[in-house]
């Protein structure tokens, strides 16, 4: 999925760059920068649930459809002046945010998940130290 959004930024600097307008190839950005650092952010949680061996199911595939919504309406909305999705516009703009809702939902689960842990972890340490 990083590949992915590595791939799609290419095509857009050396591609794109040449067939649409600044406003457009601005969008297609956009997207790209949210993908990539949305299939980071599946790499940290896949690591996190690892390591703690948490589940964190619910907050992987609320960010995984979160960039797919998100950025890939973008990409659509981005090369809809070159190609026949021009007529779908009407679809795309509603599902980009929410896209971007699911992506903020699963981060703030996330940091929920995260700061639960940390606070177990210091009441640890502390009935440690304490005794």
């Amino acid at each position: 999925f990083i590949a992915l959004a590595i791939i799609l930024g290419a095509f857009g600097a050396h591609i794109l760059k040449s067939k649409l307008d600044p406003y457009h190839l601005e969008i297609f950005k956009t997207g790209q920068f949210y993908h990539f650092v949305g299939a980071i952010g599946l790499l940290g949680i896949l690591l996190l649930a690892e390591i703690k061996n948490i589940d964190i199911k619910n907050v992987f595939w609320l960010q995984f459809a979160g960039i797919i919504c998100f950025s890939f309406s973008l990409y659509l909305l981005s090369i809809s002046p070159i190609s026949f999705f021009h007529n779908f516009l009407w679809l795309l703009g509603p599902i980009t945010p929410i896209g971007g809702l699911l992506m903020i939902i699963s981060w703030v689960i996330l940091a929920l998940k995260f700061w639960f842990l940390l606070c177990n972890f210091i009441r640890k340490i502390l009935s440690l130290w304490c005794q």
